[in-house]
């Protein structure tokens, strides 16, 4: 009994000397100011020199890995420190915000102060586009920077989209990315109607290209999708409208649109496409000739499942390429 009375006296002495020193949670030490770099750095998995760099999620593929390079183009959070390590998330550009983050040395990181050169690129006119992807690609001799953005506007003139893809390619020729080079040797900038529109990486409204042989940025346009664009901001309707209203209330009537319709046939050929690169890798005729096959295949089901005419598939690919976003 008295054994017991004391274990129990002892119990006591130990919870109250825990109540009267509590565990301290640790916490995130987190900076409230915003940082770049100076110079290029990887970011690390963690914070130690024989860490692994952080995969680029975005550029990687399952044959390349690409990793998380940090320039002066990137605006910088820091979420945790370590010692001399600071963990660093990207907030500027957005898309790179949910894959930028990772460890560096401290002594890497500048704070941000406004100086004339930002306040000048801040004061740059608000011009209304997402830049949504970015992809790098260097050799010995090479080093190509592509950047994928949409238009998020409804001023379609060949001026207004020169702007933005002028002002992508002023904020991005200049990035520190690459491994042997200081800068991109060729750049280019796709500018699409949509987000969606970039899945089709071949359906942009404005590209510019750089090269070592141009004195300056080239600019091009598809120009029928800015005629299609301008049809409908006016009140005048075209044959091809009136061709295109007539389309599309068919196509209504079996549950389709104009859009979907033009997605399915692309997909349906790049299946194609798939299917014989798999039988024959090497190409040549016989491969083209499987291509053909599978085609006439797979337009007659699709003609025979929505009562469609060759005439008809022909207009969908004609018209999407011009009106759908």
């Amino acid at each position: 009994m008295k054994r017991t009375f004391c274990l129990i006296i002892l119990a006591l002495v130990l919870i109250a000397c825990n109540s009267s020193n509590p565990v301290t949670e640790k916490k995130p030490n987190i900076d409230e100011n915003f940082y770049t770099v100076a110079s290029s750095v990887y970011l690390l998995v963690s914070p130690s020199d024989t860490s692994n760099n952080v995969i680029d999620e975005i550029n990687s593929s399952d044959i390349h890995k690409e990793y998380c390079a940090l320039d002066s183009s990137h605006l910088i959070v820091i979420i945790d420190t370590e010692d001399k390590w600071s963990k660093i998330k990207v907030i500027e550009p957005t898309y790179l915000s949910k894959t930028y983050i990772g460890w560096l040395p401290t002594e890497k990181l500048i704070k941000f102060i406004p100086n004339e050169a930002i306040v000048a690129k801040q004061s740059i006119p608000n011009i209304q586009y997402e830049v949504v992807n970015e992809k790098k690609y260097e050799t010995s001799y090479k080093a190509q920077l592509t950047e994928y953005a949409f238009y998020k506007d409804s001023i379609y003139t060949e001026e207004v989209l020169t702007d933005v893809v002028m002002q992508i390619y002023n904020l991005n020729k200049d990035k520190n990315v690459f491994k042997a080079h200081d800068k991109a040797t060729v750049v280019g900038v796709y500018l699409f109607t949509s987000k969606e529109a970039i899945k089709d990486k071949a359906d942009w409204i404005a590209m510019l290209s750089k090269s070592p042989n141009d004195t300056e940025p080239i600019v091009s346009f598809n120009q029928f999708k800015l005629t299609a664009l301008a049809n409908l901001s006016d009140n005048i309707k075209s044959e091809d409208e009136i061709q295109l209203e007539k389309l599309k209330s068919y196509l209504k009537k079996r549950g389709l649109d104009l859009c979907t319709l033009s997605d399915i046939l692309k997909k349906m050929e790049l299946d194609n496409i798939h299917k014989a690169d798999a039988k024959y890798p090497d190409y040549g005729e016989k491969h083209m000739a499987m291509i053909d096959r599978l085609d006439a295949q797979s337009y007659k089901q699709l003609k025979k499942k929505y009562n469609l005419n060759e005439d008809m598939l022909s207009k969908v690919s004609i018209f999407a390429m011009s009106y759908c976003k």
